[in-house]
């Protein structure tokens, strides 16, 4: 059994080992080192995917978020301007009735101040009428005085 080596006989050797079997356990160890890489690249590739997926479903909830707000905006804008245009038709509808309201007053007042022209003048020709009266009953008490 002279061909079994242990640990401390190469030890004492050097580290040389049979050409087939180093050259073996170079292939492996590069081949190790390779997978190992490709597992760290796809490790990372992984954790960027990862990142993009929580990226991904943030920003579509965001979206579906401002979605909802903008059909409330448009609702509300909407339900605006049917005020607005209800509260412009209530607006025209007042303001004619403010004009028909002038419309009348002016009447009124026209009215009032001829019906005041007329009661002026009544009274006028009144005053006029008493002012001769009393001068007929001046006439008449300084004749019949005089007599």
């Amino acid at each position: 059994m002279s061909n079994v080596y242990t640990l401390k006989d190469i030890k004492d050797r050097g580290h040389r080992l049979g050409s087939t079997y180093e050259q073996e356990l170079k292939k492996k160890i590069r081949s190790v080192i390779k997978f190992n890489f490709e597992i760290n690249d796809f490790s990372r590739k992984l954790s960027h995917f990862e990142r993009q997926c929580e990226l991904e479903a943030k920003y579509t909830t965001k979206i579906q978020s401002l979605k909802s707000e903008i059909k409330t905006l448009k609702r509300k804008e909407t339900l605006a301007q049917k005020a607005s245009s209800a509260d412009k038709i209530q607006i025209l509808s007042l303001e004619t009735k403010v004009c028909e309201l002038e419309e009348s007053l002016r009447f009124e007042l026209e009215h009032a101040k001829k019906n005041r022209n007329l009661k002026e003048y009544t009274i006028e020709c009144m005053e006029k009428g008493i002012e001769s009266s009393n001068n007929i009953f001046k006439q008449e008490i300084d004749i019949l005085s005089s007599r």
